[in-house]
């Protein structure tokens, strides 16, 4: 299937796919449980209790900015979030952004702003080069990301995966800690959704040096997102705690969730 309509297609139905379960596990930054009180409202931020247990599949890598598998990719809406995420009817909306990104008059530049004092799971401080560095590493051609071509309208992103450009040419930059600028080749009013998406999450730029370096394994990582993991036996079982440092509004509903 290396025909470029049969991936678009494939891509098409896989972005479909991913926002079922993003509405199902993100909305309103609810992390995939909400809880409700007797008279039918969210319990918004009412104390985590109780856990979950639900089958899952064996991921093939838990890599956002390298994998293309559902399996893969409903784990880490879990986990990790981008600057924006999917409302209950599949429409962007902030996550780690502030609010909606400012569009220049072209439509070719996108800037972003972060909200104040977002940290990663670890403590560290969660900042704009940590969105360059996702967005990049999914251009890298040694990470090889399999959703890379969502991104060909990204300035110098095609150009770098195909190992004809270099990473600083690839239009994406922190304006400054808080705020992200994404550098266009057409005007394209769909980008935000790809900012809510897998190839664009953060990373952990205080951690991982540089973009051509490995993905730390579950346990080893820095998560953004509702849950974070605590325990992890491959082919066994995944267990998922409340990220403390999780920014949304709609805290976890559960102390545990076992995959």
């Amino acid at each position: 299937m290396t025909n470029p309509k049969w991936r678009v297609l494939f891509a098409l139905f896989a972005v479909f796919g991913i926002l079922a379960v993003a509405a199902a596990c993100g909305d309103d930054d609810n992390g995939c449980s909400t809880a409700t009180t007797a008279s039918g409202s969210p319990a918004a931020n009412s104390a985590p209790s109780g856990t979950i247990t639900i089958q899952g599949t064996q991921f093939e890598a838990w890599d956002p900015h390298f994998s293309d598998f559902a399996q893969d990719i409903s784990h880490f809406f879990m986990v990790w979030r981008g600057l924006y995420e999917f409302d209950f009817n599949s429409k962007p909306v902030p996550s780690m952004a502030a609010a909606a990104p400012q569009v220049s008059t072209d439509g070719k530049t996108y800037t972003v702003k972060l909200k104040p004092g977002l940290k990663w799971s670890d403590g560290t401080a969660l900042t704009a080069n940590d969105f360059v560095a996702g967005l990049q590493r999914t251009c890298n051609p040694d990470n090889a990301g399999h959703y890379e071509y969502i991104l060909t309208n990204v300035v110098g992103c095609d150009d770098y995966y195909t190992k004809k450009g270099t990473i600083d040419k690839v239009g994406v930059r922190a304006v400054d800690p808080q705020t992200v600028e994404y550098t266009l080749i057409n005007a394209q009013p769909t980008f935000p959704i790809l900012l809510a998406m897998w190839p664009t999450f953060p990373l952990n730029s205080t951690k991982i040096k540089a973009t051509d370096k490995a993905w730390p394994g579950p346990l080893e990582n820095s998560y953004n997102g509702p849950f974070m993991p605590s325990a992890y036996t491959e082919k066994d079982h995944l267990d998922l705690v409340p990220n403390p440092n999780w920014s949304g509004t709609q805290k976890p509903q559960v102390t545990k969730i076992t995959i």
